[in-house]
């Protein structure tokens, strides 16, 4: 009887488990959402991106980048997700392209003929990070961190006057998504300005309006003296926040 409880353990470690994380890359050149996926992608756990795809290109994004550098199996049912993918994002004349997945995964992809069919992109190309002759134009990254119905948005870069429509995009998705609770972490922004301010205000006004929580990670000592110049407090998730908006009209 122990030996069978133990077999059984251990067929559930190896059940298998497709991780996916989006990020939003906005810049003055555009928007791009990034879909990283880790794991496996077969029969089990197709549906998810299909269902990820769904609710991205119900935002109307301009460019979707399905990153499958960190998927280790593909199967018949990946591959036809991965193809409906494709086919949803043309339907919404929605960009999209592919970045590779590790070799014996990719290798998937020449086997069935279908590698000339999907619009591949180089790996070293990273769509949140500069290349090193960037233009200096403004450019935010905002990662979605989700675990049920509580979502973490990881802000990372600058936001500004060109990039805080990028936020209130996010956050009317994520609201609309059925969030119960949503936490800005401002830790890796490297400028914010009072635009960037009216964004987060107005992002915690959006979360009352459905009855979702809101919170704020502190950012740098630099962005942290931008809620105090204009008398936001730091103990509370933008506590005085309505009155804030006003002053700064």
């Amino acid at each position: 009887m122990h030996d069978k409880r133990r077999t059984w353990v251990a067929r559930m470690v190896k059940v298998p488990r497709l991780n996916i994380s989006t990020s939003l890359h906005t810049s003055a050149l555009g928007e791009r959402h990034v879909v990283t996926l880790n794991g496996e992608l077969d029969v089990a756990s197709a549906p998810l991106l299909e269902r990820t795809l769904e609710e991205l290109c119900s935002s109307a994004p301009k460019a979707i980048v399905v990153d499958l550098g960190g998927v280790e199996f593909i199967d018949s049912s990946g591959m036809n997700a991965i193809l409906r993918s494709k086919m949803l994002c043309e339907e919404h004349e929605c960009a999209f392209s592919l970045t590779p997945a590790r070799p014996a995964a990719q290798r998937v992809f020449e086997i069935t003929r279908v590698l000339d069919k999907l619009p591949f992109r180089s790996p070293r190309h990273k769509p949140s990070a500069p290349g090193p002759f960037s233009t200096g134009q403004a450019e935010l990254e905002i990662r979605d961190d989700a675990s049920g119905e509580r979502h973490t948005l990881v802000l990372a870069g600058q936001l500004d006057t060109t990039t805080s429509v990028g936020l209130e995009r996010v956050m009317v998705a994520v609201c609309k998504a059925g969030a119960t609770e949503i936490v800005l972490d401002l830790r890796q922004l490297d400028f914010l300005d009072s635009t960037g301010v009216r964004a987060i205000v107005r992002s915690q006004e959006r979360c009352r309006e459905h009855d979702c929580d809101f919170f704020l990670t502190p950012g740098r000592h630099a962005i942290e003296r931008m809620f105090d110049e204009i008398g936001l407090s730091r103990d509370s998730p933008l506590s005085r926040g309505s009155q804030s908006v006003e002053g700064l009209r």
